[in-house]
């Protein structure tokens, strides 16, 4: 069975090397993965799709590091989860990697977005932080003027009088 790929939509949905405007994007997580870091700690790769507004669809991502002996790092890791609802009692049964990034796919929440303004990856969005979804369409940033509204005209269809009723009156 051969995969239809819609080529058109992809070409869309990609941003190519354009970073979404710093903001606060309202996300659904579309993959996570696990690997190890070159200094061996345990990192999960999410893919996430913005949902609504006029990014909708547009792609992020973000690396999150385990770094098991910082408890101030892991409190921001473990923050980052709850805001896509794995909280406490799920970290309680003691998930492997893999049930985190299963439990991960599909939550949503939403993503504080930067644009890095310098260094090796300037241009390109890090997330800032995480919260819980808002169901804000993205980005929420202040509204811009907009061009006043077109006068309105109507055209009004005036009948013209009834020659049953006026007979053959001059003007009519």
């Amino acid at each position: 069975m051969s995969e239809t790929l819609n080529f058109a939509q992809m070409y869309t949905n990609s941003a190519g090397d354009e970073a979404l405007p710093a903001g606060q994007y309202a996300v659904r997580v579309t993959g996570v993965t696990h690997k190890v870091t070159s200094t061996g700690k345990p990192m999960l790769q999410l893919r996430a799709a913005v949902v609504g507004g006029p990014n909708n669809g547009k792609g992020l991502f973000d690396n999150m590091v385990i770094t098991a002996d910082n408890d101030k790092a892991m409190y921001y890791f473990f923050k980052d989860l709850e805001a896509h609802g794995i909280g406490k009692d799920f970290f309680a049964t003691s998930p492997s990697l893999d049930g985190i990034c299963a439990a991960l796919t599909g939550t949503e929440a939403t993503w504080d977005v930067s644009v890095q303004s310098s260094g090796a990856y300037a241009g390109n969005n890090e997330i800032k932080g995480k919260s819980k979804g808002s169901g804000v369409a993205a980005p929420v940033v202040a509204a811009q003027p907009q061009p006043a509204p077109a006068p309105v005209t109507q055209n009004i269809e005036v009948p013209t009088p009834d020659a049953a009723l006026y007979g053959n009156a001059p003007g009519f």
